[in-house]
């Protein structure tokens, strides 16, 4: 496992940790796969409410 270089810093609002953490998952790689089939108990019913891009 490699060090990352962080800059330390004296105060650090919320935006700038969320900022922080998600930059540090993004090195993460997803090893999941793309064509999953989820059993309709898990699909919540207010599926067709979220809009789709």
């Amino acid at each position: 496992m490699s060090k990352t270089e962080t800059k330390l810093r004296e105060h650090l609002n919320a935006d700038a940790l969320f900022s922080l953490v998600h930059s540090g998952f993004e090195r993460i790689k997803d090893h999941r796969s793309k064509n999953i089939k989820m059993p309709k108990q898990f699909i919540p019913s207010y599926i067709h409410l979220i809009p789709t891009v």
